[in-house]
């Protein structure tokens, strides 16, 4: 049939556009092929069909659904529908169930559709390692809605069905990492450097992959610590590690981000700024709503806040904490809730911040959708105040001595080539901290 052949041609040409992230001219003509082989029940026994389906999901998370295809319901209705028929005729669906939690992921964190999708996933598991990457999905879906005991719980089925799997034992420990990075960070460290150990000594894709994304969380920890170039080096060296993966989909934008957040808490504004700009384009290349837009806000609210814009900062972080109240990300409400209870305190605005303070206190104790409980609290507030005695001592427009940024754009050409070079050879952790101890 005609829709049969349209699927087997297409299907190739979308994944070429997934891994290169370049949107075709116009995407309804490939959903209506969809939705036409979907009615007409056309080759469902056909591998073109579950292949089409995933790489077109694949590609609108990859270059944004809600942008270049506005009717995201009808999409992932249509993939659920394909789903449910193609499980009927014995098929395997893990993998476009989890293509369409990531596209649910992109368009609201913790929306109840990217939940259904991922237990859909798990349900219809064929083997160990559908039931591996769904599970771990699943304890990612929980980190990202700050559910932590129950992301405990996905992990312990996960390190079950790891065992000689050395990609899968490297993302149990770097996820099982990310889960008491935000209330335990020094056992995080030790999660963190066990995945890169293990990343190491494997070439594998996946275990890569987990060690990059445990240097990054390393950089992060050395952050909340104020050691500045320590941080920025190991943000630094997991984009590199990141960079060579061969279906690496992630946009810097995060990187970026997380760039320009250490560079302000190093006072280093106009060096932070260019990381901002760069982390706006990235993100609006592939149209990433979402977290991306609540941290995108909140880091453009310390620059205005910096430069003693207080009205502009108090408008971006009231965006900030409304986006992330509708996609259900409470740990960023809660950091964006005390930025604005310490720039309202700054200004003088007692009742404001007294309302403020009475907000996070009640996110902190649990009636609202919070599940962090009091340790993380603590921390995020003793955090604050690192912050807060660091721009004191610096004042607005002061740098942090010794910090400067080794990206490839800020470090000198000569010196910075070198700087790359000894970063992408580096063996973690060791290493790194010695290369960092030379910027």
């Amino acid at each position: 049939m005609a829709i049969a052949r349209a699927m087997s041609f297409y299907a190739p040409a979308l994944q070429l556009m997934v891994s290169s992230a370049t949107p075709p001219d116009r995407i309804e003509p490939y959903v209506t092929i969809l939705g036409n082989a979907i009615d007409a029940a056309v080759d469902i026994e056909s591998p073109h069909f579950a292949a089409y389906a995933e790489a077109l999901v694949e590609l609108l998370t990859a270059v944004g659904g809600p942008t270049i295809y506005p009717d995201r319901l009808r999409i992932l209705d249509l993939v659920g529908q394909a789903s449910v028929r193609l499980s009927r005729n014995g098929q395997p669906t893990t993998d476009l169930r989890l293509a369409a939690a990531r596209l649910c992921a992109a368009i609201s964190n913790g929306g109840q559709q990217r939940l259904s999708f991922i237990r859909a996933a798990i349900d219809e598991g064929k083997d160990t390692s559908d039931k591996f990457r769904a599970t771990l999905v699943l304890a990612q879906f929980y980190i990202d809605t700050s559910r932590y005991r129950r992301a405990h719980h996905a992990l312990d089925l996960c390190e079950r069905l790891a065992v000689g799997n050395v990609g899968y034992t490297a993302h149990t420990l770097t996820t099982r990492g990310l889960i008491y990075f935000y209330y335990a960070p020094r056992r995080a460290l030790r999660y963190f450097e066990r995945a890169i150990a293990v990343g190491r000594a494997s070439d594998q894709v996946d275990a890569i992959r987990a060690s990059a994304t445990a240097l990054h969380f390393i950089g992060r920890i050395h952050a909340a610590r104020c050691e500045y170039t320590l941080a920025l080096t190991f943000l630094m060296a997991a984009q590199l590690v990141r960079s060579d993966l061969p279906t690496e989909r992630k946009p810097r934008g995060f990187y970026e981000l997380r760039m320009a957040e250490v560079l302000l808490d190093a006072g280093q504004v106009k060096e932070a700024q260019w990381h901002i700009a760069q982390a706006a384009m990235s993100l609006q290349t592939v149209h990433e709503i979402s977290t991306a837009e609540a941290m995108l806000n909140g880091v453009l609210a310390r620059i205005a806040a910096m430069q003693n814009n207080s009205e502009q900062a108090e408008q971006l972080l009231r965006i900030a904490i409304e986006v992330a109240q509708r996609d259900d990300h409470p740990r960023g409400e809660l950091v964006f809730l005390a930025s604005l209870l310490r720039l309202r305190a700054r200004r003088g605005m007692t009742t404001n911040a007294i309302f403020t303070l009475l907000h996070v206190t009640w996110l902190y104790l649990g009636a609202h959708p919070f599940r962090g409980g009091a340790r993380l609290a603590s921390r995020v507030l003793r955090g604050i105040g690192r912050s807060s005695a660091a721009l004191c001592r610096r004042g607005m427009g002061g740098t942090s001595r010794g910090t400067r940024c080794p990206c490839e754009y800020h470090a000198s050409h000569d010196s910075g080539t070198e700087l790359l070079a000894a970063i992408r050879s580096a063996e973690p952790t060791r290493s790194i901290r010695r290369i960092a101890s030379k910027i």
